[in-house]
């Protein structure tokens, strides 16, 4: 995955980050936590900011959907936009100004339900690129 290829050029130097200072949320992506396993987009945001990212009670294992997964906005786009909204509304209420996600379908299914809480989301490599 992307997240645990920057984090392998990170810790070998061939990146070199200065840091982020803002606290993010963390929305953790089904595929890669349910299915498998990778906690690498958890790490970089721990090791570019120095804090823990904060998240949702519903996360890992449990992580709630985005409205996307399954086809869902394909076939049935008004609930995919209610369950983005619920969703939205889940990390809003962490006090985070920015959401990282370690999968770009993610972020653009969130995208707009984000933007209605005057956050953004953005996925894991446009957070390393900042703290470059």
């Amino acid at each position: 995955h992307t997240s645990e290829f920057l984090e392998d050029l990170l810790e070998k130097k061939k990146l070199e980050a200065t840091g982020v200072t803002e606290q993010a949320a963390y929305h953790a992506a089904h595929m890669l936590t349910r299915k498998n396993g990778i906690k690498a987009t958890e790490e970089l945001i721990f090791k570019l900011s120095g804090q823990k990212a904060v998240q949702p009670q519903r996360t890992g294992y449990r992580t709630s959907s985005s409205g996307l997964g399954g086809g869902l906005g394909l076939f049935y786009p008004e609930l995919a936009a209610a369950v983005s909204k619920k969703r939205a509304k889940e990390l809003a209420d962490l006090g985070c100004r920015t959401v990282v996600t370690g999968c770009v379908f993610e972020k653009y299914a969130l995208k707009e339900a984000i933007k209605e809480k005057d956050m953004e989301i953005i996925d894991i490599t446009e957070y390393v690129a900042r703290a470059l």
